[in-house]
């Protein structure tokens, strides 16, 4: 029983940067937490963003929404639909509100956890074994 559990697990943690980056980790009305997916639209002070699942979260940006592309400063005009998004949120008083905002490159880069560099993904998420956000790796 060890083996098959073993291989199930291995194969699902494989699978994971290909299928995971949905709301991995966002719950509605419970403090800080993320949104991961690809930009909709942006419109004013608000940004939708869409789950491989197809669910549409919209967040607020705020005048204290930080911007990152990797570990390099960003800006909110770099917010473009079809970029991939890791948007860490906090419930405000008009709904969620984007904490900081972490930009994916559509140039096909590589993007790893600092704890586990062997959990990969296309752009920002959040590794399924410590949490933490995925990093852009340096070519």
């Amino acid at each position: 029983m060890r083996r098959p559990l073993a291989t199930l697990t291995a194969l699902a943690l494989s699978l994971w940067p290909i299928a995971a980056p949905a709301t991995q980790g966002h719950a509605h009305g419970h403090g800080e937490d993320a949104v991961v997916g690809t930009i909709a639209k942006v419109e004013g002070d608000g940004l939708e963003v869409v789950d491989p699942d197809g669910k549409s979260v919209s967040v607020r940006l705020t005048r204290t929404t930080m911007y990152l592309k990797g570990t390099e400063e960003a800006k909110k005009a770099d917010l473009k639909p079809g970029l991939n998004v890791a948007v860490e949120t906090a419930d405000g008083k008009a709904g969620l509100e984007a904490r900081v905002v972490r930009i994916g490159s559509p140039d096909g880069a590589v993007w790893a956890c600092p704890m586990h560099p062997e959990v990969t993904g296309t752009g920002p998420g959040k590794c399924p074994k410590c949490g933490m956000f995925l990093e852009k790796k340096k070519a």
